[in-house]
């Protein structure tokens, strides 16, 4: 079976992993806490960057970001389509009320254009915040968003994205304040882990205290509510080789991406995300939408039988028990195909061209498939 995601590159991390046995100190904070720290500083050119201990923590944070620089916002703009981490954080605090945008048939991010009308039409009276997700490693046109609607607040969530970027600048660094993760199959990973990344300096001040450092740094300050949110060192060590052979480990799942772009790129019924070229995509997972599918399960059936695994893609708001109360199904149809439609291939960074051209040819055939079935009714 050819697996969704494979982490083959994790060996050369053993010997800061040895060394940050040997120092005695696994837990919070330690030297390569604070290396990792400093060179994802200088990778996003950013002023402030919090560790964390997973990507999920990092959006909590944004949520309490938001809370403490901007009182008066209500509720949250979010995909209707999107993973449910990037939604839950917003309900730890019941502050919030979610407000969800459709999403793109192309781009699978919130629909800009619906986006802009709702806000400046004046058809949500509403004081918001617009969370961009960016889903799949699609990149969400956040600087040109913020020209367009100069008085709504913008956070970022690239738990799917590291490294994505913006014609100036990477995700993340063009808003209030961003998050990261670095969970077991991201681009560059910690096994577990995550960060929130500022350029605001009250921010960065407030959130460095609100993720916990489990002893009180200085008296003279007020106390307040935190949260046991910190990366250990033996998370960060392997963070650390990580970052250190970004530029390889890109470049080869480049490569990965770029082949599957061009072999399926005239597939009739088969189609990707789109990408606009001031705006790189991270090449995280690569996924396919395939028209005419009656679901995931029928495709990843298909799939499976031919020694082939994927995944589905992140179901529509409405699917979650406790989102209904945000959301009616005819506010996400786009959402809704997308999650039928839409499944996740294998593309780790060891995949030959041999095996993708043998996904490709398998992808081909369900398609084919769904659009007999389709006119055969």
């Amino acid at each position: 079976m050819i697996p969704v995601f494979r982490q083959d590159n994790l060996i050369e991390a053993l010997p800061r992993i040895e060394a940050a046995l040997d120092s005695g100190w696994v837990a919070a904070n330690g030297q390569y806490v604070d290396e990792a720290t400093e060179k994802l500083t200088k990778l996003l050119n950013v002023s402030g960057v919090i560790l964390v201990n997973s990507g999920t923590a990092a959006m909590h944070l944004v949520s309490k970001a938001v809370q403490y620089k901007y009182l008066e916002v209500e509720y949250i703009v979010v995909p209707s389509c999107a993973s449910v981490y990037a939604w839950n954080p917003w309900l730890y605090d019941s502050k919030y009320k979610l407000l969800p945008m459709d999403v793109d048939l192309d781009t699978w991010n919130i629909n800009a254009d619906l986006l802009k009308y709702v806000l400046e039409s004046g058809y949500c009276d509403k004081k918001v915040a617009v969370c961009a997700v960016h889903t799949l490693g699609g990149v969400m046109d956040v600087p040109n968003l913020r020209y367009c609607l100069p008085e709504t607040v913008f956070v970022e969530d690239c738990c799917d994205c590291f490294l994505g970027s913006y014609a100036h600048g990477k995700v993340g660094t063009q808003s209030l304040c961003g998050a990261f993760s670095f969970y077991g199959n991201s681009n560059v990973t910690a096994g577990e882990g995550g960060a929130l990344v500022t350029n605001n300096d009250e921010v960065y001040a407030h959130l460095s205290r609100t993720k916990g450092k489990c002893f009180v740094e200085d008296p003279t300050l007020p106390t307040l509510l935190e949260y046991n949110y910190s990366m250990t060192n033996l998370h960060a060590a392997v963070l650390c080789d990580q970052l250190g052979r970004y530029d390889e480990l890109s470049l080869v799942k480049n490569a990965v991406h770029n082949t599957y772009r061009e072999i399926l790129a005239d597939v009739e019924n088969v189609s990707y995300q789109k990408d606009t070229k001031w705006l790189r995509n991270a090449n995280w997972t690569f996924a396919v939408r395939i028209k005419y599918s009656k679901g995931p399960h029928e495709a990843r059936e298909f799939l499976a039988s031919r020694g082939i695994d994927c995944r589905p893609m992140y179901q529509s708001m409405y699917y979650y028990d406790h989102l209904r109360q945000y959301t009616k199904p005819k506010y996400e149809r786009n959402a809704r195909i997308l999650a039928r439609e839409v499944i996740v291939l294998p593309s780790y960074p060891g995949l030959s061209c041999a095996e993708i051209e043998y996904i490709c040819s398998v992808v081909e055939a369900y398609a084919q498939k769904c659009e007999m079935e389709m006119r055969n009714g």
